[in-house]
């Protein structure tokens, strides 16, 4: 038996099937078999003409959190936001440096 993928009309994998490519079977109506030598299409596929691509695989369902790790969560952000706001904070007195600098040498270059 050889591999055989059925294909519609919009080019989508509907089923792969064993059939020896000469036996009066016919795909049903509407669809049409191409030869897998490969074994790479799948339901749910594609064939764009040339090749097969995999089905595209829905991502996963978000995890359901409960309360407490829900909780467990905000408090990892408020943390993170936290030390973000002391990185920033400690900064100030930098940036202040800089512009007192910045003005004393801009003062000093007037005649």
């Amino acid at each position: 038996m050889l591999r055989y993928a059925l294909i519609d009309a919009n080019g989508s994998v509907v089923n792969v099937v064993g059939w020896d490519g000469e036996s009066d079977w016919q795909p049903p109506k509407g669809l049409r078999a191409i030869r897998d030598k490969l074994g790479e299409a799948e339901p749910e596929g594609r064939f764009d003409g040339k090749a097969f691509q995999p089905r595209v695989k829905p991502a996963p369902e978000p995890k359901e959190l409960g309360p407490t790790e829900r909780l467990a969560e905000l408090e990892a952000r408020q943390a993170a936001f936290e030390k973000k706001v002391a990185e920033l904070e400690a900064r100030i007195p930098e940036v202040e440096r800089k512009k007192t600098e910045t003005l004393k040498v801009s003062s000093a270059k007037r005649p």
